[in-house]
This record gives C-alpha cells, sequence and structure tokens, in this order.
C-alpha cells in the first residue's frame, strides 16, 4: 500500500484474505464468490447493523449494505444441499467471523505497541513466539460456555451433573501465577502455551490452521508497514463469546 491509501484491516483486507482461504478449502466454484463474500460479510456485520455510527467510522461494506434475497442463514444452507461448499457450518462461521476478526485483532495489537513491532520487524525468527503471544493476548475468544455431564470438584467448588458453566478463557491467559506482567504484550515471552484455541480433547478443530493462518500474514503486515490513523475510536463488537473491533483504519 503507499502511503496515500486509506484501508479497513477488518474490511479490506482479514476478510477477503479469510474467503479467499475459505473458497479454497471449500472446493466451492469461483461463480459462488459474489455470494459467499455476501454470505460471510453479512455474518460478520451482522451485530453492527443496528449501531448508530458516524459514516466515516463505518466499514465499507456497511455503507454499501445489498441485503440479500433471502435470511444468511437460508442462502448459506442452499449451497450446502446443492454440493456447491464441501464444508462445515462451524468452520465457514469460523472462516467468516473469526478468522478475520482475530487477525485484525492481532494487527492492532501490534501497531500499538511499536516496540514489538520493530523488535519483530528487525528479527523474524521471533514470529514462532510471536504467534503464541498473539494469541495469548489478542485472541477474540473470552468465554466458553459448557454442561458438566457429571459432577466434580475443582478446588474448593463443587459442579453438580447438569450445571452450565462459564469457562473465563481471557481471564485465564492473563493470569499472573501463570504470566508475568499478564498486561504487557511480549513477543518474547517465554511461556509457551495458553488457552485461547483450547486444550487437551476440547482443543479448537481450526487450531492448526489459526497459527498458520498468522504464520502467513505476519510477514505480509510487515512488508507492507501500515500506518494507523491516529484518534481513531475503535469500535468492538463482541457478544457471549467472542470480542473483536469493528474496523482498524490504517494508511
Amino acid at each position: 500500500m503507499d502511503g496515500q491509501s486509506t484501508v479497513d484491516l477488518v474490511g479490506d483486507v482479514a476478510l477477503p484474505w479469510s474467503i479467499a482461504m475459505l473458497m479454497k478449502m471449500s472446493k466451492a466454484p469461483a461463480i459462488h464468490g459474489v455470494e459467499i463474500t455476501e454470505i460471510a460479510a453479512s455474518l460478520l456485520y451482522k451485530k453492527a447493523l443496528g449501531l448508530d455510527l458516524d459514516e466515516t467510522a463505518q466499514p465499507a461494506w456497511l455503507r454499501r449494505e445489498r441485503p440479500l434475497d433471502e435470511p444468511v442463514e437460508t442462502a448459506f444452507e442452499g449451497l450446502m444441499a446443492g454440493g456447491e461448499l464441501a464444508i462445515s457450518k462451524m468452520m465457514f462461521m469460523a472462516m467468516a467471523q473469526s478468522m478475520p476478526a482475530f487477525l485484525a485483532k492481532v494487527w492492532l495489537a501490534l501497531m500499538l505497541h511499536p516496540d514489538q513491532l520493530k523488535l519483530l520487524a528487525a528479527d523474524r525468527s521471533l514470529i514462532p513466539l510471536a504467534i503464541l503471544e498473539s494469541l495469548r493476548y489478542a485472541g477474540i475468544v473470552h468465554s466458553l460456555h459448557r454442561k458438566a455431564v457429571r459432577s466434580i470438584d475443582i478446588g474448593t467448588t463443587r459442579i453438580a451433573e447438569g450445571d452450565r458453566v462459564e469457562l473465563r478463557v481471557a481471564s485465564a491467559n492473563f493470569d499472573p501465577e501463570r504470566f508475568r506482567e499478564p498486561e504487557r504484550f511480549d513477543l518474547a515471552r517465554a511461556v509457551r502455551s495458553n488457552l485461547s484455541l483450547g486444550g487437551g480433547l476440547h482443543a479448537c478443530m481450526g487450531a492448526v490452521l489459526v497459527r498458520q493462518a498468522l504464520a502467513a500474514t505476519i510477514p505480509a503486515f510487515l512488508a507492507a508497514q501500515p500506518r494507523l490513523i491516529e484518534d481513531q475510536h475503535i469500535v468492538w463488537m463482541g457478544d457471549s463469546t467472542l470480542r473483536w473491533p469493528l474496523a482498524v483504519w490504517v494508511r
């Protein structure tokens, strides 16, 4: 990008890249590219449609929104039924919403910490550690919701069979007993594990894909040298599980 370009890292970069990966993974015919893009964008921006935003702060897709001829779910199920998408609904959601949201949040964290960005640009061998720290610090999953299938005691807490449990993943990733100065974004941090992608039998099915996506995009991000537009108000979207920036404007 040249010095005069103004782009939104969420809608102009992360979303199109994620959709391109989605098209390859699902083996979807190129003829359905526009429809898949509209479905993916509808899912990503669905919670923002009711927000009263200044037009200059709105992502481009919200400004030119073209409602689909049918509900998003119906459009998606139609592609699935017709065999145009060889991918599960869960993976489609992950690529259409979670992936662009996570990539943009990581890139935002890097720009908000220029010392770490400079460190990474000077030493690309830090990328593997940077991926782990980015997952810990900028993961978009803040909570997971589960139902206990049997009674269990954890410490002094009794969880009975059938209880609904909210697992605060974000809190665990900022646990001062586990991470020294957890509020600090430190790309050279030595701790190698966190709960952003779960763990054990319940690890995220797309964990490898997420790490590969970061490994593929971080060098391109460093090469582009985007500059965060100053004094912009970052609007944060979220629900009971996820949290991500609506738009991140850069030059």
